[in-house]
């Protein structure tokens, strides 16, 4: 009902050049159509329109700095708080994700960045992070010779690595302690140490 109100909207409109009107779709209009997501009606005034194909984010990563920075921009104004720098590994590893969500998902996650970021530069959420990026950043501060927290800095990386290891292994505490050669007892205290959950979240 909702798409034959448009049609006739779409089809009232002509002349109107006042009225411009945009339509977003993640599959092509003869894939909806065929599968009965668009009705005929609406189908055929549609086909009426210019069409642009947007490849996804994963396609056309040169894009990604810009977005970041923009998106920075816009929560921090959006906060009163002036604008996070985007660091070049920041930057970097952003365009290593895979982006399933496209450019809603790179939004949600720098509006999460900006909220959770403390200092004059953006840190990205914990959970889209790897240790790689972590060791990245002490490797950066101390060529630069920057003083920086070892104990945070390994600390998260080993939060990282432990992470990984519980996933990989199924949660299996007794798997994973005897593939890092140590007690479950020692596993079990850097689990609670970093509050790490020890089974898999529903």
């Amino acid at each position: 009902s909702n798409q034959a109100r448009i049609a006739r909207f779409l089809e009232a409109r002509n002349g109107k050049p006042r009225v411009r009107v945009v339509v977003t779709m993640k599959d092509s209009m003869r894939k909806c159509y065929e599968e009965g997501r668009l009705t005929e009606a609406f189908f055929k005034q549609l086909s009426t329109f210019e069409k642009l194909f947007v490849p996804p984010l994963r396609d056309r990563l040169e894009d990604i700095p810009a977005l970041a920075e923009h998106f920075t921009a816009e929560a921090c104004r959006e906060l009163g708080m002036s604008v996070k720098a985007l660091d070049a590994n920041t930057i970097d590893f952003l365009t290593k994700c895979d982006w399933k969500g496209n450019v809603r998902e790179l939004k949600a996650v720098i509006d999460k960045a900006v909220h959770q970021s403390e200092g004059e530069v953006l840190t990205l959420p914990e959970e889209i992070l790897d240790e790689k990026v972590h060791l990245d950043s002490i490797i950066r501060n101390i060529d630069a010779k920057k003083g920086f927290s070892m104990d945070s800095a390994l600390g998260r990386i080993e939060k990282l690595l432990l992470q990984r290891m519980l996933k990989a292994f199924g949660y299996n505490q007794s798997r994973v302690a005897e593939a890092l050669g140590t007690t479950e007892g020692n596993l079990r205290y850097r689990l609670k140490k970093y509050s790490i959950p020890t089974s898999r979240r529903r």
